[in-house]
């Protein structure tokens, strides 16, 4: 990898970026931060990837289409931006932080590709199967 390039994913996550957001359907925004993401670091060691779990969405009655408006965070990590969509996207407009129990989407780093892919996906499917949670949506 080029200098300045992440080793890792984990490294990946911690680097600050900025996303802008005017509308978007939530599928759309995360394939937008993907491209982005490999845009900037075109030399990555790994194969860097967004999923979102379609199947346990439409189980909690969540659209891949939910929509992402007026959303805008700058120099901020991928990882507190990934947070902030999943939380922008909650069905619940209740919920103000992705680490309370409400709020249905979340991210992780998906433990069937834990070398490059994060999974959008729902609490309740993470659960079911005994997936590990960042710290981001992890309730305290």
């Amino acid at each position: 990898p080029g200098a300045g390039t992440p080793a890792n994913l984990e490294e990946l996550l911690s680097r600050p970026r900025r996303l802008n957001i005017p509308e978007q359907d939530l599928i759309n925004a995360l394939a937008e931060l993907q491209t982005e993401v490999r845009a900037g670091y075109p030399e990555l060691p790994f194969d860097f990837s967004i999923e979102l779990d379609g199947t346990a969405l439409r189980i909690e009655g969540i659209t891949q289409n939910q929509k992402i408006s007026n959303f805008r965070i700058d120099d901020q990590p991928l990882a507190e931006i990934l947070t902030a969509l999943v939380l922008k996207a909650n069905p619940n407009p209740a919920v103000t932080s992705a680490k309370d129990p409400l709020c249905k989407l979340i991210w992780l780093v998906d433990p069937r590709q834990p070398d490059g892919r994060i999974l959008v996906t729902t609490r309740a499917a993470a659960a079911e199967n005994g997936w590990t949670l960042p710290p981001q949506v992890t309730p305290e």
